[in-house]
């Protein structure tokens, strides 16, 4: 088993320094064992959206797009791209939560919030994992 831990460039971020973010995991993806069980998770910056039509191979239906602006944003759009090329499931999306343990981050203002972290596995052990969610107030001084 392979465990990749990840923190994305936020979707302000240039299309440069995504390239790189992106380049330098595709690179550590190539030098993984084909018979590693692949994990990667982290802060991704990704709003993925609920909407996974065409998208069944790499996601499910329960983000929590219908309460993020916009649904998907770009960081969606490539973290969703790297997932479908590595053959990975996004985790998170596959099982059904209360909406208060989807958003692992909440803004100052209570208002805005997003499921910007997410976890993906290899997806042939797409039914190994029996619950993937973020859990409020972990005590490790993070935004998180």
């Amino acid at each position: 088993m392979t465990v990749v831990q990840c923190y994305a460039p936020t979707n302000e971020a240039t299309s440069e320094e995504k390239e790189a973010f992106y380049g330098l995991l595709e690179a550590t993806l190539h030098k993984i064992r084909q018979s590693d069980i692949i994990i990667i998770m982290g802060d991704f910056n990704a709003k993925i959206g609920d909407d996974n039509q065409g998208l069944q191979h790499v996601m499910g239906r329960h983000d929590l797009g219908r309460y993020s602006l916009g649904k998907r944003n770009e960081n969606g759009d490539i973290f969703i791209e790297l997932c479908a090329n590595y053959d990975l499931i996004i985790g998170g999306s596959l099982f059904p939560h209360k909406d208060i343990h989807k958003p692992p981050w909440v803004a100052p203002n209570y208002r805005t919030i997003n499921q910007i972290d997410h976890m993906a596995i290899s997806k042939k052990w797409r039914r190994s994992p029996l619950d993937v969610r973020g859990y409020r107030g972990a005590d490790v001084a993070s935004d998180h």
